[in-house]
């Protein structure tokens, strides 16, 4: 799937920059093993042998796409988180770990919005990025875990998100021959790169 992505959008897209090509060609190797789940359940057969199977391979699948993902955002943000860390272990303030990881994450999502690349790509990124290796002196002072920290920001946020997102879609593109060309590659390469890694 990921050379399938890659490919289409070269030919179709020559004008994008080869760190949009690859985003789109990761993006195909993702799958949702939550909806997965959901249908199966919803069928009566998360139980069965078939079920697990499926199950198991979208696992599989999903941890493929996020090492693909993370290849590059983990060999340069690693070494930054650390040292971001490290100058924040020095404050010795309280809630300094939730606002390091915020600073880290907004970074890293702006570095892939100068790229071209959609800003929460670069946050996914910093999240896959953010290790309790690079945090752990800070994280020793904290009364919380870091991944308890930002959820009351996400239950404000997450709504926000798709609210902004909504209004943001531009319903004219589904009027741009190009757009829908491109669309409906992507379709078909993502489910004959599906089908052949089945």
């Amino acid at each position: 799937p990921m050379g399938l992505g890659f490919g289409v959008h070269l030919v179709l897209a020559p004008d994008k920059t080869w760190h949009a090509h690859l985003f789109i060609g990761a993006v195909l190797t993702a799958t949702s093993v939550g909806i997965t789940a959901r249908v199966l359940k919803d069928l009566g057969k998360i139980d069965t042998p078939t079920g697990r199977v499926v199950l198991g391979a979208a696992v599989i699948d999903d941890v493929l796409g996020l090492i693909v993902l993370a290849g590059v955002a983990i060999a340069l943000g690693g070494p930054v988180g650390r040292v971001m860390f490290r100058a924040a272990g020095v404050l010795r303030v309280h809630g300094v770990l939730l606002a390091g990881a915020l600073a880290f994450c907004l970074a890293v999502a702006y570095g892939a919005y100068l790229v071209g690349l959609a800003a929460i790509v670069g946050a996914f990124a910093a999240g896959l990025v953010l290790d309790e290796v690079h945090y752990k002196d800070v994280a020793s002072r904290e009364d919380r875990h870091l991944e308890h920290e930002p959820r009351p920001l996400g239950e404000l946020l997450t709504p926000m998100f798709f609210v902004v997102t909504g209004a943001h879609v531009d319903l004219a593109a589904f009027a741009d021959a190009d757009a829908l060309t491109l669309a409906a590659a992507l379709t078909v390469v993502a489910i004959l790169g599906k089908q052949a890694c089945a």
